[in-house]
């Protein structure tokens, strides 16, 4: 967390640096001149926030109408001068607002997450996904506290999650995967988990894109407890 000067003093060094940028570089003195203050609040923006941004705003607007515009060292603009500060203004007021909603689209899925998090512990699943172009395979927070035999071992393919079903069980969870992936079906099976008897139950469904290839198949775990016997595939 970074401290609270730093909401007051970062606005303040990236507008000298715009400022400094623009009255030493000529190229920067013509219609670019407003470009630098811009990044300036963009910058601020994605360092600090909304406040930051908007301090720097208004450090930007005052040191390009004082030290920029000519004649320099007043605040003496033209109309055109006047449209451009205002434009400049717009686009310093939508890069907060586009931060802010960010912010808050961020802070309400990590909520949810959590939320997500909580409810799968307590009904005992997990997820796992399978992302069939790229062969990348993902699992969820718990995923080992419900397939014990993925207990520190690195789930990072198809084939080690086959690999922790139980040998007698292998063969019909590979088939049924398999075909699912193949023919674009969903699956559900029971199964136990290699090394020991407990029993999950995995749920799978494909995902296509528009053009009807497959691109991805998601799966649901719940631990259904122990078993003496495998369970036929659904």
């Amino acid at each position: 967390m970074k401290p609270r000067w730093w909401v007051y003093v970062a606005p303040i060094v990236l507008v000298t640096i715009a400022t400094f940028l623009v009255t030493t570089i000529p190229a920067l003195k013509q219609k670019t001149s407003l470009l630098p203050f811009l990044a300036a609040v963009v910058v601020a923006a994605w360092c600090g926030g909304m406040i930051p941004s908007l301090i720097s705003a208004f450090l930007s607007a005052v040191a390009w109408s004082y030290f920029i515009v000519e004649p320099a060292n007043t605040f003496k603009l033209t109309e055109d001068d006047f449209i451009r500060l205002l434009l400049f203004i717009f686009l310093a007021v939508m890069v907060s607002s586009l931060y802010v909603a960010r912010e808050r689209a961020q802070r309400r899925a990590e909520a949810s997450e959590g939320r997500l998090s909580v409810a799968m512990e307590a009904a005992r699943l997990a997820i796992w996904e399978y992302d069939v172009p790229t062969s990348r395979f993902w699992t969820s927070w718990g995923f080992s506290d419900i397939w014990p035999g993925a207990n520190g071992v690195p789930i990072d393919s198809l084939a080690k999650l086959q690999g922790m079903v139980h040998p007698d069980d292998r063969a019909s969870f590979i088939q049924t995967a398999t075909r699912a992936i193949e023919q674009g079906e969903p699956f559900d099976i029971t199964h136990r988990v290699a090394g020991g008897n407990s029993s999950i139950r995995t749920v799978g469904r494909v995902h296509k894109d528009p053009k009807g290839r497959i691109i991805k198949v998601v799966g649901v775990v719940v631990a259904t407890g122990a078993s003496d016997t495998s369970s036929e595939p659904r």
